[in-house]
């Protein structure tokens, strides 16, 4: 059963009954559900659908000539990448006809000129054609640069692109119905939202034995998932495993991670840069209003899974090898909540977006939301923020704090928030606070006089 992306589906579908030539560009990373996306959308349509291989030349022509012909088994080679083209544009010159390429980036490897070829094509005969062509890849930097890129012999011509992200908390529910709320944010934490991964998952189990199935045994199917891919998209894969460690192990600032690391700071840069890329780590500085930001960078793998796999998994390989997932678990268990914590964050910020302006809570809006960190210059000391952003319409502050905790909430954290709120010159303030386990009698009455929103996981 296909579930979610009906947003991607629905373009795509308006897309094609436009009934004139298009050129969508799908791209995300691995596991995403860029294939599933892409099957679900020619279902009930005249398609031709080729799924490029990491071989030579030789073998991509054949295939791709197999799948235009129309019978994989025809052994019809056409001489090259034009006349395979050409025959799509045949086909589609009257009649329209989804032609997909999924894994562009194999095919270009392996034969260079496709790209330019392809321009040629578009130029010359697509354009007058009924084609909807869709070029998919799961290489980021490729789809980037080559596809999408100013300097790529196909700028300009796409009509429209996808990324294809990663399954919010809400958009996961779909998955797992019946699933216990506080088990399902354990299963999206450690699956990042990714389709597949939330495939190996079992709505009939716990928390616990879904982890222990997935990640706790040699057999499991995410035992070595981030191996594979790092394996898959990056030369050098242990001075990456490294890097990911020493930023799982606390490290957030580039010569911390360099320390840790014993690589140059110019090496980590670079390989950070390449882990951004591919959406495992993210780059941040303290969210601040107007086009000033500040210099106090920090990195944080934002891929959950990656960030559980590196924290839990990597140096304990040893005792799953001999069996001893149970113990592992154990600390785990115990550790749990702290992991869900930045998870947690990212969920509030997702319902903020959903939420604000509403008639509900606050009707004004903000241009983007994230961490703040900084001086507090009266208690002469270090504070952070978990959400913070800022309207330029109205010149308002949005503050945020996110306990995820088996205890409800009290005073003492709306208080803590109040007083940081007081380091903002904003004329107009609004304070939120979300809780896992809800909110003293106490802290509601004090929300209540000073006007912030108190939000429970069970009503997001």
């Amino acid at each position: 059963m296909f579930i979610g992306r009906e947003e991607e589906l629905n373009h795509l579908t308006k897309a094609f009954q436009s009934g004139k030539f298009e050129f969508v560009v799908i791209y995300g990373r691995r596991r995403v559900g860029k294939t599933s996306l892409i099957s679900a959308f020619i279902e009930d349509k005249k398609s031709i659908y080729y799924m490029a291989t990491n071989e030579k030349d030789n073998a991509n022509l054949s295939g791709l000539s197999q799948e235009i012909a129309g019978r994989p088994d025809s052994g019809i080679i056409f001489d090259n990448y034009e006349k395979a083209f050409m025959d799509v544009y045949e086909q589609g010159n009257d009649e329209r006809i989804v032609f997909v390429i999924d894994e562009f980036p194999y095919l270009a490897k392996s034969a260079p000129h496709v790209v330019s070829i392809l321009q040629k094509v578009i130029d010359h005969y697509y354009l007058k054609s009924k084609v909807m062509l869709i070029l998919c890849g799961s290489s980021m930097s490729f789809m980037t640069k080559q596809i999408l890129g100013y300097e790529s012999p196909l700028y300009g011509r796409r009509t429209s692109q996808l990324k294809i992200k990663p399954f919010s908390y809400m958009q996961c529910k779909a998955f797992f119905p019946n699933m216990a709320a506080a088990d399902l944010m354990g299963i999206y934490g450690v699956t990042a939202g990714i389709p597949q991964y939330l495939s190996f998952m079992s709505q009939e189990s716990n928390l616990e034995h879904n982890i222990k199935n997935a990640f706790l045994s040699s057999t499991g199917p995410l035992y070595e998932e981030p191996t594979n891919l790092l394996l898959q998209e990056l030369r050098e894969p242990a001075s990456y495993n490294s890097i990911l460690s020493a930023i799982a192990g606390g490290a957030s600032r580039l010569v911390d991670i360099s320390n840790k690391t014993n690589m140059s700071s110019n090496n980590v840069s670079a390989a950070l840069d390449n882990l951004i890329e591919l959406g495992i780590v993210e780059k941040l500085t303290p969210m601040a209003q107007g086009i000033g930001r500040s210099k106090k960078t920090i990195y944080r793998i934002c891929d959950s899974m990656f960030r559980f796999w590196f924290r839990y998994i990597i140096k304990n390989q040893g005792m799953i090898e001999r069996g001893r997932g149970n113990l592992l678990y154990a600390r785990i268990e115990n550790e749990i909540s702290d992991f869900l914590g930045p998870v947690f964050e990212q969920v509030c910020i997702d319902w903020m977006w959903d939420n604000v302006p509403n008639s509900d809570y606050v009707m004004d809006w903000f241009e983007d939301l994230g961490p703040w960190w900084g001086s507090d210059p009266i208690r002469k000391e270090e504070v952070e923020i978990d959400i913070a952003g800022f309207s330029a319409e109205t010149n308002a502050v949005f503050l945020g704090e996110c306990k995820w905790r088996n205890k409800p909430v009290d005073t003492s954290t709306l208080q803590t928030l109040l007083a940081r709120g007081a380091m903002f010159s904003n004329p107009i303030k609004y304070y939120f606070v979300f809780s896992k386990s809800g909110f003293t009698k106490e802290c509601m009455d004090l929300a209540k006089s000073t006007g912030a929103f108190l939000i429970s996981f069970e009503e997001m």
